[in-house]
């Protein structure tokens, strides 16, 4: 590839701000590899305050699209392709997988267009494709941003993070309208672009009362929507006084600034937990449902401990239309308590990239066993947290296939009567029906004892480590 020492690099991400957020982490490893390129962002102008104090960023493009594509959009489309065409880029990097992004740096004449090889459209419409395992769930989608830098000759990324800065005016307004923030605090997350994702009132309420108790000032953080459930935690006269409720109060810019000079961060799985990790802050995040992956959204490069829901909710998991509270009655505040103070005693949890990988698979991983299963093996998985369900008669191969999408099984353990050609067959088969609805494949092993297990676990995670060496 030929390639000017100055080039101008359009970087798009097109979706939601935890996706923007993430990405900052190209912008290093660009400018350590091109010190006078010029680098310009296509995100929704509602996520510009995410990025505009950061200094290596040269200019910011609006992405008027909306999440779903329509004919409606085409003219825009067509709009936006012609005022980028007028700035000249050199290269284009299209983050989303969706190929409306491909077209357009089409259009926009830029010749070097990097994306994802994930469907046969981006393979037509970019000029340079990398392709992943789009349904390993595994991968870290840090790793699927930067294996596009591969084209532009960036490898072998050494500790990559996100990056975000800070405006002094900002701070300094911040702190003089709100004094609180003066001094140590935890931010407290009530909200989620999920509902089925956030906890219930009473469990937030049970977490003040015990940060109360440590003489933790608390900041309730969320937006306008999320005004009526910072009112209802808030409703306790024991924590009116003490904690500072700015639910729908901040702009975007505001809120980052907040989130950047806490000590904890306490939240959902969304935004702002990579915003955290974007200024090293510590988090402790709170998983309700068994679809949410750690492995592929775990927050990069800080800190953390994640806290599971356990519950037995039988029904496939649906967080976009279901509305029981299966999977958030259960929840245990209480175990938080231990990792809130151990962070204030000094004590980060998991502070390297090799323990948080593994937390991930611990959190998100659902084992699925096959047939008879050592005893043992299974203790082990009761003993240090992983989850399993057993389906022990043989079965057909729609019934395996509709046990893996229901359960959401990750890894099938597979027992020695499942190892006959054609019960492998029809597991193999099971599975890849099943990957067309839960959006991974699940994973196949044969495991006799805890070391077999753990052994192919680290297997798993050396291979996606290696694969962009992120570490040393």
């Amino acid at each position: 590839m030929k390639l000017s020492k100055a080039p101008k690099i359009l970087i798009s991400r097109g979706d939601v701000l935890g996706d923007v957020v993430v990405t900052t982490a190209l912008i290093k490893p660009i400018k350590k590899a091109y010190p006078d390129s010029q680098i310009y962002f296509l995100v929704k102008k509602v996520y510009h305050p995410i990025l505009a104090d950061i200094p290596e960023i040269t200019g910011l493009i609006e992405d008027p699209f909306p999440y779903q594509w329509s004919a409606k959009s085409i003219p825009d489309l067509f709009k936006l392709a012609k005022k980028i065409r007028s700035k000249k880029f050199d290269v284009f990097i299209g983050l989303w997988e969706v190929s409306r992004y491909g077209l357009l740096a089409l259009l926009a004449g830029i010749p070097i267009r990097i994306g994802h090889r994930f469907s046969l459209s981006n393979s037509l419409l970019y000029s340079h494709k990398v392709a992943l395992n789009y349904q390993d769930f595994m991968v870290h989608k840090m790793t699927y941003n930067l294996s596009l830098l591969g084209p532009l000759g960036i490898q072998n990324i050494h500790e990559p993070r996100i990056y975000l800065a800070q405006t002094r005016s900002v701070n300094d307004a911040l702190k003089s309208r709100y004094p609180q923030l003066n001094q140590q605090y935890t931010v407290v997350h009530v909200g989620a672009g999920n509902p089925q994702r956030v906890l219930l009132a009473h469990q937030f309420r049970q977490l003040l009362h015990f940060l109360k108790l440590q003489n933790i000032p608390v900041v309730l953080l969320g937006l306008s929507k999320d005004e009526p459930l910072g009112s209802s935690i808030l409703d306790d006269q024991s924590l009116e006084s003490s904690d500072l409720n700015l639910v729908g109060q901040l702009s975007l810019e505001e809120t980052k600034h907040v989130i950047a000079n806490a000590n904890l961060v306490f939240s959902s799985d969304s935004a702002p937990v990579h915003i955290a990790a974007g200024y090293q802050v510590p988090v402790i995040i709170y998983y309700l449902n068994r679809i949410q992956n750690a492995c592929h959204w775990g927050a990069w490069g800080t800190g953390q401990q994640i806290i599971k829901s356990r519950h037995d909710c039988i029904d496939q998991c649906q967080p976009s239309v279901c509305r029981k509270l299966d999977c958030k009655d259960p929840f245990d505040i209480q175990l938080s308590f231990p990792y809130i103070k151990a962070i204030y005693e000094g004590k980060t949890p998991l502070p390297n990239l090799k323990e948080q990988q593994y937390h991930w698979a611990q959190t998100s991983i659902t084992i699925g066993q096959l047939g008879t299963v050592s005893a043992s093996l299974l203790s082990y998985f009761d003993q240090h947290g992983w989850s399993w369900v057993s389906l022990p008669e043989k079965q057909t191969i729609s019934q395996l296939s509709s046990w893996i999408e229901i359960n959401n099984i990750n890894v099938i353990v597979m027992g020695t009567q499942w190892r006959s050609l054609w019960a492998r067959f029809k597991v193999f088969v099971a599975r890849y029906i099943a990957s067309n609805r839960i959006t991974f494949l699940p994973k196949l092993t044969h495991c006799e004892s805890a070391f077999e297990w753990e052994a192919q676990v680290a297997h798993w995670l050396r291979n996606e480590t290696i694969s962009m060496d992120l570490e040393e």
